[in-house]
């Protein structure tokens, strides 16, 4: 912590930030005095450090056996195989006191793509459950090799129970809080991704679970960009989409339109 008064600098955490994503900034402040951040779990490093560090030793001390032609040099790679999640160290997201330096727990887990929902009532973030596997005549999706569900906590640590089991391959990018804090949306695939993802919108407060089927409407992004979906002051949704012609996934070159989305289920074009 960096004060503006010439205080020295203060450490805020005793373990490693998570940097899940290293060009995004890993922490939300909630007020004046409190921050939401993840923590890895002890004495762990982040992941895109721990292959810039680990690629070039273990390349130096493979490479001279390829050299001397003694002992094959191979990569045993799987694929199909499920991925227990449950052994894997868990680290935190944490609620920090800059003026104490106390932290408290929101949750035990791995997490990312937090959002902080306006007025700071609760925090909403998306958990790994799974890795794709891949499937008999489905292409493999660029970049999204896991499976996220989502899950809102109360800064307290409680959590907001939905009642309805939340989907499992959530586009974790997608994330958005109504301007009052009531509300979160966010798109997610169901069966597979050769469907468009659904809408779904969870309360805040009850946890009640709301489920759209966008008809013809295809959401998700192309290659490389992010999920478009946005909040009206009236409560309705803004979304970029591009109409489906059967069941043909649009190209990436396809043309994508804003879309209103109405509380009511009705759909108009914007653009």
């Amino acid at each position: 912590l960096w004060s503006a008064d010439g205080k020295p600098l203060r450490k805020l955490t005793t373990r490693g930030v998570d940097l899940v994503r290293v060009r995004e900034r890993p922490f939300l402040w909630v007020d004046d005095k409190r921050i939401v951040c993840p923590v890895l779990a002890e004495g762990q490093k982040p992941f895109s450090m721990m292959v810039e560090l680990n690629t070039p030793e273990i390349a130096t001390r493979e490479w001279p056996k390829t050299a001397r032609g003694n002992e094959p040099a191979v990569s045993v790679l799987e694929s199909g195989v499920p991925v227990d999640l449950s052994k894997r160290k868990q680290g935190q997201l944490l609620l920090i006191d800059t003026v104490t330096g106390a932290s408290q727990v929101i949750v035990e887990q791995n997490t990312q793509a937090w959002q902080l929902a306006p007025g700071g009532r609760a925090v909403a973030y998306c958990r790994q459950v799974g890795m794709y596997l891949p499937k008999a005549n489905e292409a493999l999706p660029l970049g999204r090799d896991r499976t996220y569900t989502v899950e809102v906590r109360r800064l307290d640590g409680t959590p907001v129970k939905p009642d309805r089991p939340l989907p499992t391959d959530a586009l974790t990018d997608s994330l958005r809080w109504s301007a009052d804090g009531k509300s979160l949306a966010f798109f997610s695939y169901t069966e597979n991704h050769a469907n468009p993802p659904r809408l779904y919108r969870v309360s805040g407060e009850t946890g009640h679970v709301d489920e759209t089927d966008l008809g013809d409407l295809d959401a998700s992004p192309p290659i490389r960009l992010l999920a478009q979906l946005e909040w009206t002051s009236d409560g309705d949704l803004i979304l970029l989409a591009a109409e489906r012609e059967g069941n043909q996934t649009p190209s990436v070159t396809a043309r994508r339109d804003w879309w209103l989305l109405t509380r009511d289920g009705k759909k108009r074009c914007l653009s």
